[in-house]
């Protein structure tokens, strides 16, 4: 997929060492981050992922990129489940990227129907 520009590899890198790596997808004008790496000496006390999540922002932004996905966020118990504060802080986090917050609808398409909107 990174041959065939569906998705990128941004990575920060110090005297040639990889630091950390997030590889995003894109669809359409659309682009979100699926995975990330760091040096596990450096992950647990830096906020790596949140510089290359931003520096992701920024350059799909100047890509004309009109939507980058940050995930979901916790701030509520969902599905009776306890969040907890490590999650409920990431939510918190995600929306000071700015921009704006979309419902997360699902729904199952069984598939004895003949028509998916019955």
């Amino acid at each position: 997929m990174l041959k065939k520009g569906k998705t990128t590899l941004f990575c920060l890198e110090k005297n040639n060492k990889i630091l950390s790596g997030l590889y995003c997808g894109q669809f359409d004008n659309s682009a979100s981050g699926w995975s990330q790496a760091n040096d596990k000496n450096l992950g647990k006390n830096h906020s790596l992922r949140h510089f290359l999540e931003w520096s992701a922002i920024k350059f799909y932004h100047s890509n004309k990129y009109k939507f980058y996905e940050v995930g979901q966020t916790y701030f509520f118990d969902q599905n009776w489940h306890i969040t907890s504060e490590k999650h409920k802080r990431i939510g918190v986090l995600k929306t000071r990227f700015g921009g704006d917050l979309y419902p997360r609808h699902y729904f199952r398409i069984n598939k004895n129907d003949t028509n998916i909107f019955s």
